[in-house]
């Protein structure tokens, strides 16, 4: 349960809380012992809220404890470490320490060493060009180093680096991964030269932080402006759908764009989400018809019909056990099916 509380308080904007859940569940008199993914928790918590000297207390009594914990902690405390900026020989030590460090492990490792580098060419005042600021700064967001990133962009304005449409897309993704979607979207606004690339990672921003209907408004608003999205676009965008009617505005993109794939995964979604819904088959199909699969198309036009005589048969049949003794005059199935398929401009066969 302690560890279930943590994760929550610690992904939904509380992380002191978590912290607070993490201390509590270390005085609890049954003894309850932290498992495999508890200090995943924990450090993410403590990194988001800067806590280096909680951190640190929840390093020591890790290594105190029993028994031995799983790769996946010892990452997120060489995260946790690279986030709060401490010296890399402190990360170095924690990543000697883990046995069999996998990708993750390394890539931690690589990001520390980037910041710790950024902090010695301070220092020493080096100029930098728009290529090691845009480096940098995917090193921050990687790491959710804010305040890091926020002097690189302030530094941008200061020495006029030209902020082309490849700077500007690292800069949304820092402020967005960190935590400043604001900040992302003034970037995101002030950008001139919005390429595909730019508009994706707005969009994932936008759904990183649940703003699902902003998201799908931005991505109406760049079809209407001419730009074709990217597969990365339609990842995120996908992050997004969190109801019917974004993903049924994602399927008629599908079929704007001719993206057979795409609209094919998002046509079953729908169907499965909403089986009783026609317009579902109809959009569905016209995915199919907009590449000239005919066949498919046909086919999930006489499935609805089907599904429609069966459901009005179904429906007939109630009504006729609830009027039994009167005369109930019955509509034809057929006539009624045909009549309501067609209102959707359809022919039937």
């Amino acid at each position: 349960m302690y560890t279930t509380m943590i994760k929550a308080y610690a992904n939904f904007g509380n992380p002191r809380e978590a912290f607070a859940f993490y201390s509590r569940m270390l005085c609890d008199q049954h003894y309850v012992y932290p498992n495999d993914f508890t200090f995943t928790y924990v450090f993410s918590a403590c990194s988001k809220f800067n806590g280096v000297f909680e951190g640190k207390q929840a390093h020591a009594q890790m290594i105190k404890f029993p028994f031995e914990f799983g790769v996946h902690s010892w990452n997120s405390l060489l995260d946790f470490y690279g986030k709060v900026g401490e010296e890399g020989i402190v990360v170095r030590r924690v990543f000697d320490k883990i046995e069999g460090p996998d990708v993750v492990s390394w890539n931690c490792l690589i990001n520390g060493k980037a910041l710790e580098l950024f902090k010695e060419m301070q220092v020493a005042k080096v100029k930098m060009d728009e290529v090691i600021v845009t480096t940098l700064l995917s090193a921050c967001a990687r790491l959710g180093a804010l305040d890091q990133g926020r002097w690189l962009h302030m530094y941008i304005d200061k020495h006029g680096i030209k902020v082309d449409a490849h700077l500007s897309t690292a800069l949304i993704d820092m402020y967005s991964k960190c935590g400043r979607i604001d900040m992302a979207w003034k970037v995101f606004q002030e950008t001139g030269d919005k390429k595909v690339f730019v508009w994706s990672s707005m969009i994932g921003g936008l759904a990183m932080h649940s703003f699902g209907e902003k998201a799908i408004e931005l991505f109406t608003k760049m079809i209407e402006c001419g730009i074709e999205p990217s597969e990365i676009t339609y990842i995120n965008i996908l992050a997004a759908c969190t109801h019917s009617a974004i993903w049924r505005a994602l399927l008629s993109a599908c079929k704007l764009h001719r993206n057979f794939e795409l609209g094919e995964q998002v046509g079953r979604i729908l169907i499965k989400m909403e089986p009783q819904n026609d317009m579902n088959y109809v959009l569905f199909s016209n995915v199919y018809a907009a590449v000239n699969r005919w066949d498919i198309s046909g086919k999930l036009r006489r499935e609805m019909k089907v599904r429609d005589e069966h459901e009005l048969m179904t429906t007939i049949a109630a009504e006729n056990r609830d009027t039994a003794g009167q005369n109930t005059q019955i509509v034809p199935c057929k006539f009624v099916c045909d009549a309501r398929v067609s209102s959707f401009g359809v022919n039937t066969p």
